[in-house]
């Protein structure tokens, strides 16, 4: 989404360190209230509701959890707007770089609003499919959202792993940057480097030690056969076709 914004090198960097630093802030204050406020932990994850946030807060504030339930749905709603942005402009920039299928329908960009319709279509067409998984089945439907965080996280560890190598070979390998982490930077993509590398390792863990069918993380062996099938489709076909955001933006 960097495309749409203005001197996308100092204000993305900006607006991102100032959202994680309110947010680890407020964070902090939320779960040392909301820890104090738990009464029973067995009876908050046995609530009727199925939603132990209700029953701790119906604890702490009775007439209160109305509104505090509003305002967390609408800061989930947000979020998901946010997210939903973010999938579809991905998916249009891939589509625009040769990268997906029916890549002239999904970079199609709507003359009146400036914005790829299609891409925002499809992305919100597949989160609603897949948000119905978890009707039919709630293994299938965690180890979806299990295989969501792996490829996050191997995402990050990617391309923190490229920029720190660069580092390491030196400042003059990469290109010249309007914001920048200064002589810190190379140790914050290091403790980066290492979480993301951490969290990918525990994430695909069962949640049980006893492992069946049903608790088995699924997410694992997903996650392998796409990276197959993908590095596959690359090196016979992808290649040859996708070039990259870098090779099509004049500085």
């Amino acid at each position: 989404m960097s495309e749409e914004v203005r001197r996308a090198g100092l204000a993305v960097p900006r607006a991102m360190m100032w959202s994680y630093t309110a947010n680890a802030v407020i964070g902090v204050v939320v779960v040392f209230a909301y820890l104090y406020s738990i009464p029973d932990v067995a009876a908050a994850l046995s609530s009727p509701t199925g939603f132990p946030i209700l029953y701790v807060l119906q604890s702490a504030t009775y007439w209160g959890t109305l509104p505090i339930a509003i305002m967390l749905i609408m800061i989930a709603t947000a979020g998901c707007i946010g997210c939903n942005a973010s999938a579809s402009r991905e998916t249009f920039a891939f589509a625009r770089d040769d990268g997906l299928p029916f890549k002239n329908w999904l970079a199609k960009v709507t003359p009146k609003s400036l914005i790829p319709r299609n891409s925002v279509l499809i992305t919100c067409i597949i989160t609603f499919l897949l948000s119905l998984i978890n009707i039919g089945s709630t293994v299938a439907f965690n180890a979806i959202i299990s295989l969501q965080l792996i490829a996050l996280m191997a995402t990050y560890a990617t391309s923190i792993a490229c920029v720190l190598f660069k580092r390491m070979k030196g400042e003059h390998n990469l290109p010249s940057a309007q914001w920048s982490l200064g002589r810190s930077g190379k140790a914050i993509n290091t403790v980066a480097l290492v979480y993301s590398i951490y969290l990918v390792f525990w994430i695909g863990w069962p949640p049980l030690q006893a492992v069946d069918a049903s608790s088995f993380n699924w997410a694992v062996p997903m996650f392998g056969a796409i990276f197959l099938f993908s590095l596959v489709f690359y090196y016979t076909n992808g290649r040859r076709v996708y070039k990259g955001p870098v090779t099509l933006v004049q500085a």
